[in-house]
């Protein structure tokens, strides 16, 4: 008489069912992935409306994509400030020690030593200029890039969730990651359009439907 194991198959706990069953998928045992699959216990259970959960679980994933992008923003704006910090100092400590140097070592070599002191002079004042407009181009791409992220995360959460950007942030208490960056700069960045980011709102926009259809 051939032994009834099915009740072997339904005393197995879920891990041990789960471990079985990738066991037998390696060997590829398709009987045995059936037997212990047709013989899981089934239960019955309770849970919000799918359509509901569904759309709220979406939303969750749209908007990490956005904090995180806002957060790596910040990121850029913390090293581009330690940077020109950093960058502004050397340049004082660097005019400090030009001065210095004519003042206590080279005054004495007359009209030639005031000349040269003149010229070194002009040249770090334009090597200043010159890193300020190159650390104000940077912080200017920047904040365009900020700007256009905000921009398609808003069109995307009006046209997924049928709500402005601002009061979602505000639903799903992430208003901190945006309340860091400086509001009056993001409005006066420059518009740029950037094309991946257009087929990033597509991809959130399908992600959404297939998610909530």
């Amino acid at each position: 008489m051939k032994k009834d194991i099915s009740n072997d198959y339904q005393t197995l706990t879920p891990h041990e069912r789960f471990q079985l069953v990738l066991k037998a998928m390696a060997r590829k045992d398709e009987q045995e992935v059936n037997n212990l699959i047709q013989n899981c216990p089934r239960k019955t259970y309770s849970m919000l409306d799918a359509s509901y959960s569904s759309r709220y679980l979406a939303l969750l994933n749209i908007m990490a994509a956005f904090t995180n992008e806002m957060e790596l923003i910040e990121g850029k704006l913390t090293i581009f400030n330690a940077a020109q910090e950093m960058l502004s100092h050397l340049l004082i400590d660097f005019k400090n020690k030009i001065e210095l140097a004519y003042f206590y070592g080279l005054a004495d070599a007359g009209e030639k030593s005031q000349n040269n002191y003149e010229k070194k002079k002009e040249l770090i004042d334009d090597f200043s200029k010159t890193i300020d407009e190159l650390m104000t181009s940077i912080k200017k791409g920047i904040m365009s890039r900020a700007k256009a992220d905000y921009k398609v995360f808003d069109e995307t959460s009006k046209q997924c969730f049928g709500l402005d950007l601002e009061t979602v942030i505000a639903g799903i208490g992430a208003s901190k990651v945006f309340d860091r960056l400086d509001r009056s700069e993001l409005e006066k960045a420059e518009d740029i359009d950037f094309e991946e980011l257009e087929n990033v709102k597509k991809e959130f926009v399908s992600f959404w439907e297939q998610n909530t259809a």
